[in-house]
């Protein structure tokens, strides 16, 4: 089968749901492997934002522990 979109953008597209279910590791593991399979600078550059906004939101999720 073939269609008009990369595997690039198809993995990228799917990368959304896992992080709204909060199924973090499979999200950056899904952008990783976007980030390999893009050949333009300019939609890895926007899959390296995406994943920065993914640990963000993570660190943020985790409890904090003060000593």
């Amino acid at each position: 089968m073939r269609t008009k979109r990369t595997d690039c953008a198809f993995i990228l597209s799917n990368a959304s749901l896992p992080c709204e279910a909060m199924h973090y590791h499979l999200a950056e593991r899904l952008l990783i492997e976007a980030i390999k399979r893009a050949k333009q600078l300019l939609i890895k550059n926007r899959i390296y934002h995406q994943l920065i906004k993914l640990h963000n939101l993570v660190r943020k999720s985790e409890p904090t522990t003060d000593t």
